[in-house]
């Protein structure tokens, strides 16, 4: 019997400990194995999922050639219909005259350049905490994406 328990801990530590491991991997700022722009495209087309709101949708799912060029719009009970932005670095109708700061302050604090506030539903609420590597690298990767001139309704 007390083998058996001692089985069933050790067995049980063996499962716990490369959970930890792989959670404590994921919260880390990128190493030299993962670049800033590796730990950005990973996040803002993984985690973060800004695709899911800023892609255009056609009749067979994502508009790829247009990615974060502004998407459908969405039907918000408490403020009605919401246009999700167009976030390429487009200077004329995306975030290209954005500095990072401003962007910055728009993932964190859900604050448009001009003071005003984005959403809902943009969730810059769950954003507020990323750490400022993740933020610098989410950032860096939105600059390399290529420009897409389309003027999102308001």
């Amino acid at each position: 019997m007390r083998t058996a328990m001692i089985g069933l801990v050790a067995a049980a530590i063996g499962c716990v400990a490369p959970i930890q491991a792989q959670t404590q991997a994921q919260t880390q700022a990128p190493t030299q194995a993962q670049t800033a722009l590796e730990r950005g495209k990973y996040l803002v087309e993984g985690i973060v999922g800004c695709g899911n709101c800023h892609t255009p949708q056609g009749p067979t799912g994502p508009v790829m050639a247009r990615a974060f060029s502004g998407g459908p719009p969405i039907d918000d009970a408490m403020v009605g219909k919401i246009f999700p932005s167009n976030i390429t670095p487009d200077p004329d109708t995306g975030i290209g005259k954005w500095t990072d700061a401003q962007l910055k302050g728009a993932i964190r604090e859900g604050k448009r350049p001009d003071g005003s506030l984005i959403g809902p539903p943009m969730p810059f609420y769950y954003y507020r905490h990323i750490s400022d590597a993740d933020l610098d690298a989410i950032v860096a990767y939105l600059r390399t994406l290529p420009p897409v001139s389309n003027k999102v309704a308001s």
